[in-house]
């Protein structure tokens, strides 16, 4: 690099030295894997990761890994070693073990080092109904005449919406006044 001086006509001159290296042989596609959102302790459809060889020559694959709990390889065509300008697959499903965002990685080693993938997906819990109180206790009541209503919150702790909602009462002395809240 020379820097020539304006003021002083001079020159300052640094050498410059760097090492080319080729490019990574191996190449991971996608680099990262979402997931949709599943149920706790289902499993997701599967997903897939191809492994490429870029290169002119074969190279060694040692066995595809997976760290997280919520995730594993299903299936997994790769050998112990790619041939040039060739590639295999490795697929992997989501199962997570607890509800909110998971993640994981996916690596394989190869001769030129280890090449990494992300793994991410969002584990929900089902819909979980609740009744509060488990039960009601009216008042003396004057036969033919209505008493006050009386509430029973139904509620969902789960992730997911509750459906197909109904009510019945088993007793010709009582009836339903649907109330919708949502909380």
């Amino acid at each position: 690099l020379t820097v020539f001086g304006n003021v002083s006509g001079g020159q300052a001159t640094a050498q410059l030295s760097g090492t080319g290296s080729p490019a990574a042989a191996i190449v991971l596609n996608p680099l990262n894997l979402i997931f949709p959102s599943t149920t706790i302790n289902a499993t997701s459809p599967a997903q897939n990761i191809t492994i490429s060889n870029t290169s002119a020559t074969a190279i060694a694959l040692r066995t595809p890994l997976v760290a997280g709990n919520d995730f594993k390889i299903t299936a997994n065509t790769c050998v112990a070693s790619l041939g040039p300008s060739t590639g295999c697959t490795v697929s992997i499903t989501f199962t997570p073990t607890a509800s909110g965002t998971r993640s994981g990685t996916f690596t394989i080693t190869d001769d030129s080092g280890t090449q990494t993938a992300s793994l991410s997906g969002i584990g929900t819990s089902p819909a979980t109904d609740g009744l509060s109180p488990l039960s009601l206790t009216f008042a003396a009541q004057q036969i033919t005449t209505i008493s006050t209503a009386q509430q029973i919150m139904l509620t969902n702790s789960g992730d997911q919406p509750l459906t197909l909602i109904a009510a019945q009462i088993t007793s010709g002395d009582f009836t339903v006044v649907r109330s919708e809240e949502v909380v």
